[in-house]
């Protein structure tokens, strides 16, 4: 297995997070984080931000089809600090031309995890988190 991050230029991250929000379900209700800057989109652990607004009814549809697998590079060891442009860059292509929002709906809970998934014990072993996103038109 051979994994690494695409790397997509300033110009395209900013272009994809202009159409593509992060966002965070809260009591069964979406909300949108605050808007970032290019500097916080790269290097800025988001999850921990608190959401600001919420997503107003039938704003957005869940993308069943359309959920993946992301790699997250090691930030400090064994915590668990996703950034915005990691989630972007690795988008399918497939799914860029409707997907309006994403959210990261499943994280290694223990270091237990590690051992019972061969992709996340794998990822873990080359410096990656791992995470599921779902995404929303």
């Amino acid at each position: 297995m051979n994994v690494s991050i695409p790397e997509i230029t300033d110009e395209e991250l900013l272009k994809r997070y202009e159409r593509i929000k992060p966002v965070k379900t809260l009591d069964g209700r979406l909300y949108y984080y605050p808007k970032f800057s290019l500097e916080e989109l790269k290097n800025c652990p988001y999850l921990s931000q608190n959401v600001s607004e919420e997503v107003p009814e039938n704003t957005l549809k869940l993308c069943f089809r359309h959920n993946f697998t992301c790699f997250h590079k090691w930030d400090h060891g064994l915590f668990f600090r996703p950034k915005v442009a990691e989630v972007l860059s690795q988008i399918p292509k497939e799914s860029l031309p409707f997907a309006k929002a994403f959210e990261i709906v499943a994280v290694p809970q223990s270091v237990y995890d590690f051992c019972e998934e061969e992709v996340v014990s794998w990822a873990f072993e080359h410096g990656y988190h791992i995470s599921f996103v779902r995404l929303y038109n």
